[in-house]
């Protein structure tokens, strides 16, 4: 038997024992060869046969390899801890990540895979309005209308934008039941969208996170008249590309609410603002100036949007 109809032979088995946690090892083993395994449906070949894909889905793939191109591929390492065994030198492992758990539900439960993809790319979508600063304030939330706010600040390409469209389409006709999708079918779609959710995750943009959550803020030059009700808050950014590194401090009345190295929104309250303030240098001491003006910065943390 074929390494991959041995490795299909092997999940199914496990999954009637319901035996989840060695099914998620197993998946994490084969993560490879189950990854080729999704690209040969996305291609339409499986065990050397030839597949017809729905024209829909053939459509997806189309405009999802157009997007990839548009989008340079992030640079982003593997992410991985080191395990220490008494005696024995620390030996990294690879750590499983969000891509390989919807890897492991597309081995037993295509349509529960393909739902929590589709989470994942909700979620991306947040954590882009959020770092843009286009995110709304309140909980009115949906996939289309993030993408029609990115579409219409020009964030966005072209063909990630139909796309992610075309993934919205299908994904509500498979878990509504409007598209008999075949097994073979639903699993292209989740590859398809993996695929997307990388190029989503490639889109160039500024990152900010909490370098100092509180520094004393003064009114005047000599740092002598601390203000009262607002710090000056540090930002560590780094740069779209991933290659440059800035500080920046910005006036916040959110007093004991950023925590060092978490990741924030790009949100602003205009009602609340400083005309010029100083700091002291957080390195030499010596008196600087925080802002010449500035509203407040508000933004909440990336992992509670």
């Amino acid at each position: 038997m074929k390494s991959f109809e041995l490795i299909i032979s092997l999940i199914i088995a496990l999954s009637k024992l319901a035996w989840p946690a060695l099914l998620i090892i197993v998946i994490f083993v084969f993560k490879e060869d189950i990854r080729a395994l999704l690209k040969r449906l996305r291609k339409g070949k499986l065990l050397g046969q030839e597949l017809e894909l729905d024209p829909e889905i053939q459509e997806f793939q189309r405009t999802t390899e157009l997007a990839e191109k548009e989008v340079a591929p992030p640079i982003t390492p593997a992410i991985s801890e080191s395990v220490h065994v008494e005696g024995q030198a620390s030996v990294k492992i690879q750590v499983p990540t969000d891509t390989d758990e919807v890897l492991s539900l597309a081995a037993s439960s295509p349509e529960v895979a393909i739902i929590r993809l589709s989470a994942l790319l909700e979620r991306e979508l947040r954590l882009l309005l959020g770092d843009m600063g286009i995110l709304p304030g309140n909980d009115r939330f949906h996939p289309i209308m993030a993408t029609g706010l990115l579409i219409n600040k020009g964030y966005l390409p072209k063909n990630t934008i139909t796309s992610l469209q075309k993934f919205w389409e299908l994904r509500n006709k498979l878990v509504h039941g409007q598209f008999p999708a075949e097994k073979r079918e639903i699993l292209a779609v989740i590859d398809i969208g993996l695929s997307l959710l990388r190029t989503l995750r490639s889109i160039p943009h500024e990152i900010n996170r909490v370098h100092n959550p509180g520094v004393a803020v003064f009114e005047d030059h000599l740092c002598q008249r601390q203000l009262t009700g607002v710090v000056g808050l540090v930002l560590e950014t780094q740069s779209p590309g991933g290659m440059e590194m800035k500080k920046r401090i910005f006036p916040t009345t959110r007093i004991g609410y950023y925590q060092i190295g978490r990741r924030v929104a790009w949100e602003w309250n205009f009602n609340n603002k400083w005309g010029e303030t100083w700091y002291r240098d957080l390195d030499t001491g010596e008196p600087r100036t925080a802002w010449s003006s500035s509203a407040e910065f508000v933004g909440r943390h990336i992992d509670e949007l």
